[in-house]
């Protein structure tokens, strides 16, 4: 039996009982500034089977029971996380939206992906643009 999901590009701020398919494209921790060794959250980019990407986030003590289940590269149907706003400052993709992992978050890896499934995403700035970038934060360049 094959439980439904929605795709990123359907997912709504508030969302909270929904279930997604995603590639894990990029998996890193962000570490305490003053404290390398301390991780303050992991990040992910996820992406559909429409090539659709959003952030998404998780904290102690979620990280210590999903991050060991995750893989970049890997499909997962994921459930149970919470949509919100995007944070305002250094975005690694452009959606308006995305997602916190929390402690009830479930992962089920994919085994039967598509070949088609898409593996990464990215988006180019044109490098006439940069200059005019050197001082904002929204996004990673």
């Amino acid at each position: 039996l094959q439980i439904a999901h929605v795709l990123i590009s359907q997912l709504s701020s508030g969302d909270s009982n929904t279930r997604i398919q995603a590639r894990v494209s990029r998996l890193w921790d962000f570490h305490d500034l003053s404290d390398d060794t301390e991780v303050k959250h992991t990040d992910l980019v996820l992406l559909d089977k429409m090539g659709n990407s959003i952030h998404a986030q998780m904290y102690h003590p979620a990280i210590e029971k999903l991050k060991p289940l995750l893989q970049e590269g890997k499909v997962y149907y994921i459930e149970s996380f919470t949509v919100r706003y995007a944070n305002r400052t250094y975005r690694p993709v452009a959606h308006n939206l995305m997602i916190l992992f929390t402690k009830w978050t479930t992962l089920e890896e994919c085994i039967d992906v598509p070949a088609d499934f898409p593996d990464i995403t990215f988006s180019l700035t044109r490098i006439e643009e940069v200059p005019s970038l050197v001082d904002k934060n929204l996004f990673y360049v």
